[in-house]
């Protein structure tokens, strides 16, 4: 899962990603495959010198090698909103866990960035000496796409992204869509019969992309449950929110037991 483990755990309706990946390139065109995430915010790749790192197919990114890596430091406003941090020789530290009990460790840096042809300078992502979790052998790292201030699209300052991962066997591209490329328009939604719904915002959970879920369904059989079984509540729970991070799809045992 990409969703922090210290962050309250709502509904989750999950896209399933678990065999994808997609493609980063940073300075000095060093190629980094990261698995995406959105309910999760940060951007981390492995890092040399690596204290304990798993096995992936691209080299290592090395610091020492980049003209415009920038480690941050523990005054920086990225480095404050890191659910765990530790300030080292004035370097912003961070930890950061997930729901499965994965981990990055290491330090909040800034770098310039390549999607495409387009740099984009001092992004801030973690670049990390110790990494540990099963997840992560498919790619070397993770693409934070969540709505808190760390990821990607909230760095870049984007409200709309899209995208289309293929097999992790197939050898074709798998497109990150930003900004306006992401727009679908009248026509192209009506000929490909495209069906969209709102996603709602927490206030309890910022970074999380929650859905409206009116109902469930069985085959033809429709479930009877009352409105509020998957409503976000007043104080901040409940909910269904989209996960790409997780391959399942679960419901409370409250609802499910109705």
């Amino acid at each position: 899962m990409d969703r922090p483990a210290d962050e309250e755990r709502p509904h989750r309706h999950c896209h399933d990603s678990a065999t994808k990946q997609r493609r980063v390139l940073v300075k000095k065109e060093t190629q980094i495959g990261t698995r995406d995430g959105w309910s999760s915010n940060l951007v981390w790749t492995q890092c040399k010198p690596c204290v304990e790192c798993f096995n992936q197919s691209t080299p290592e990114f090395d610091p020492s090698s980049s003209s415009t890596y920038t480690a941050l430091p523990c005054s920086s406003t990225l480095c404050s909103d890191l659910p765990s941090s530790k300030c080292t020789s004035d370097k912003c530290g961070y930890t950061y866990t997930y729901g499965d009990s994965s981990s990055t460790q290491g330090v909040l840096a800034a770098e310039t960035f390549t999607l495409a042809k387009t740099k984009l300078p001092d992004i801030a992502f973690g670049c990390g000496d110790t990494n540990e979790g099963d997840g992560f052998t498919q790619g070397a790292g993770r693409l934070g796409l969540g709505r808190g201030p760390l990821s990607l699209v909230s760095q870049l300052g984007l409200n709309k992204f899209s995208y289309c991962l293929t097999s992790l066997d197939d050898t074709s591209k798998s497109p990150l869509l930003l900004s306006s490329l992401a727009t679908i328009s009248e026509s192209a939604a009506a000929a490909s019969s495209v069906q969209t719904t709102p996603l709602i915002r927490n206030p309890s959970q910022p970074s999380f992309y929650y859905v409206n879920l009116k109902g469930l369904a069985v085959g033809s059989t429709h479930i009877t449950l009352p409105s509020s079984a998957f409503a976000v509540q007043d104080d901040g729970t409940g909910g269904v929110i989209v996960d790409s991070g997780t391959s399942i799809t679960y419901l409370e045992l409250r609802s499910s037991s109705q």
